[in-house]
């Protein structure tokens, strides 16, 4: 996180929130959940002490939602963001995160089609 988030000095001095120095309160509130939905609340509130509005975690149903919604709005367009976002919620690391078992395969040109 210190080394990929550029803006956690600007969360300290704007939010007075130490992020880096509340690791270890962090890790204890994740160690101290006991069902899923406690660990996805937790993580969650921890996040958001980053107060970056682009920064969530995503369930599955959200996922499904975005996956669908990039898929037509991308289908006959050049790479562009839209793209690169559906690409990334199609990838396997995404579909094994999320238990999406789906029947999208790639068509001739690269795409992909439900």
């Amino acid at each position: 996180m210190s080394n990929n988030y550029p803006y956690l000095e600007v969360n300290k001095r704007m939010h007075g929130i130490d992020w880096l120095a509340n690791k270890e309160d962090y890790l204890n509130k994740v160690k101290g959940t006991e069902t899923d939905q406690e660990f996805l609340n937790t993580i969650d509130e921890i996040l958001r002490d980053i107060n970056n509005g682009h920064t969530h975690i995503l369930d599955r149903d959200y996922v499904k939602r975005l996956r669908k919604a990039y898929y037509y709005s991308t289908k006959d367009l050049p790479a562009n963001w839209r793209v690169l976002l559906f690409e990334t919620l199609n990838s396997e690391l995404v579909k094994n995160c999320y238990n999406l078992v789906l029947n999208w395969r790639n068509n001739w040109w690269g795409r992909y089609w439900p």
